[in-house]
C-alpha cells in the first residue's frame, strides 16, 4: 500500500481553506440576517453583531496562521499538558463559588471578567 508523501512545511490545502472561508462568510451572513433588527434597535447599526463576529473571524485566522508554523511534533508534546489542564478545569467546575450553575448544570468557571467553559480552550 502506497503512503502519502509528507507535506512540505508552509503548504496548505487550498480546497480546505476555501471551504472554511465559505463557511465563515455564510456564518457572517446568517449572523447579520438574524441579528440586524435587534442590533439596529439596540446600537443604531444593523451590522453591529456581524462586524464584531467578522473581527473575531479575522483574529481566529491570525491565530490559525500563527499556530500553523508550530511543528507537529511540538503540538504532540503539548497534548499531554492540555489533557491534564482540561481535567483540572473540569474538577474546578465542581468547587462551589468557582463553578457556576445554569439551567441545572454546573459547566462554567466564573472569572472576574468573563466565564469560561472547560471545553472551550481545548
Amino acid at each position: 500500500m502506497a503512503s502519502n508523501p509528507p507535506a512540505k512545511r508552509g503548504t496548505a490545502d487550498l480546497s480546505l481553506g476555501l471551504a472554511a472561508f465559505a463557511l465563515v462568510i455564510t456564518g457572517l451572513v446568517m449572523v447579520y440576517s438574524a441579528s440586524a433588527p435587534l442590533a439596529l434597535q439596540k446600537y443604531g447599526d444593523a451590522s453591529h453583531y456581524a462586524v464584531r463576529n467578522g473581527l473575531y473571524a479575522l483574529l481566529g485566522t491570525a491565530v490559525l496562521a500563527g499556530v500553523s508554523w508550530i511543528p507537529l511534533e511540538r503540538i504532540r508534546q503539548l497534548t499531554v499538558i492540555g489533557f491534564w489542564l482540561s481535567m483540572l478545569m473540569l474538577a474546578i467546575v465542581l468547587i462551589p463559588g468557582i463553578g457556576l450553575e445554569g439551567g441545572g448544570a454546573r459547566r462554567w468557571i466564573g472569572l472576574k471578567v468573563f466565564t469560561l467553559q472547560p471545553s472551550e480552550p481545548f
